[in-house]
């Protein structure tokens, strides 16, 4: 029987993170055209801050003990406003990802 996929706990996996310095690197006309691409909705636009570190790529939770890695979820409203939070395995407390 398959296995279900676990709950990720970061945005990117860690060998797609690059340095923010790499964005000074190129050239700006080639940039904007392509942050328009890159950034055309909510999904794409958190995936391309978490790669160059701009957003946190991983939240540990401040209300348990040992600190454990949060989940990524899609949610919905006013708090989460760009659909997405961090939540606590053990105690359930969620965290919007901005």
């Amino acid at each position: 029987m398959a296995r279900r996929p676990s709950t990720p706990t970061t945005i990117m996996p860690k060998a797609n993170l690059r340095p923010a310095a790499e964005l000074y690197d190129n050239d700006i006309d080639i940039m904007l055209r392509e942050l328009v691409l890159l950034t055309s909705n909510s999904q794409q636009t958190i995936h391309w801050l978490a790669t160059y570190g701009l957003l946190q790529n991983s939240w540990a939770c401040e209300q348990c003990p040992k600190a454990l890695a949060m989940w990524l979820q899609r949610k919905d409203g006013a708090q989460f406003v760009d659909g997405y939070a961090w939540a606590c395995p053990t105690c359930r407390t969620q965290k919007s990802i901005t």
